[in-house]
């Protein structure tokens, strides 16, 4: 059985992408991804896709683990996600059902490490959580030291912060980061108070709260 490429695609800019990752997109047979994260593939100068078929995962994971099995001794496949794909990405899910000898990674550029990068901060020592697709207390991590999290249309920047305000961490310092590598980018700072009626929600953006 062929190895299984996971390749991350960066935050979302082409320019983020590594040559690594284009070449194994290059090389495959079928290329596997979410809606959002095949067609920011068409953007890659130079990358030629005639003759890749894509298969799109979005709403039908179940599906996707019963074709990629069907087809990994016949077909070199990769499977594209954005940002980093061990950083609360899908390469958790497959490693449900492949062993690590099975798979090829391909790190990318996280939103989280590019977010930091922009902000000028180290980041070893933050601590992290993601709010998409998952549930947690922000409380929880939050309370000690700087940490970045990842929202979503569920669970937004403005709610985030009502959250901790809750918890009496209004006065903490945060940033918030939304469209990060796009033209579009908005990089917003203040109290985290400040955010409670802010309507920057774009989907998916990174929120630091530092410790300031």
């Amino acid at each position: 059985m062929n190895r299984l490429t996971v390749a991350g695609l960066g935050p979302g800019s082409p320019e983020y992408i590594t040559p690594a990752a284009v070449r194994a997109i290059a090389e495959s047979d079928i290329v596997v991804g979410g809606t959002r994260n095949l067609a920011a593939i068409d953007s890659m100068p130079g990358l030629d896709l005639s003759g890749i078929e894509r298969y799109d995962l979005t709403g039908r994971l179940d599906e996707t683990r019963e074709f990629i099995l069907a087809y990994l001794d016949k077909k070199r496949i990769t499977v594209v996600a954005s940002g980093d794909p061990g950083f609360y990405g899908i390469l958790g899910y497959i490693r449900r059902f492949l062993d690590a000898d099975q798979i090829n990674v391909i790190p990318g550029i996280s939103s989280v490490q590019y977010m930091f990068a922009k902000l000028g901060m180290p980041w070893e020592s933050a601590r992290f959580g993601s709010f998409h697709g998952r549930d947690m207390n922000p409380g929880e991590i939050v309370s000690g030291g700087c940490t970045a999290f990842l929202t979503d249309k569920r669970e937004g920047v403005a709610s985030f912060a009502s959250r901790l305000c809750s918890l009496g961490l209004g006065r903490r310092r945060m940033y918030a980061g939304c469209m990060l590598s796009y033209p579009e980018e908005e990089i917003h700072s203040g109290m985290v108070e400040d955010f409670t009626d802010m309507d920057i929600d774009t989907g998916l953006c990174v929120v630091v709260v530092a410790d300031e």
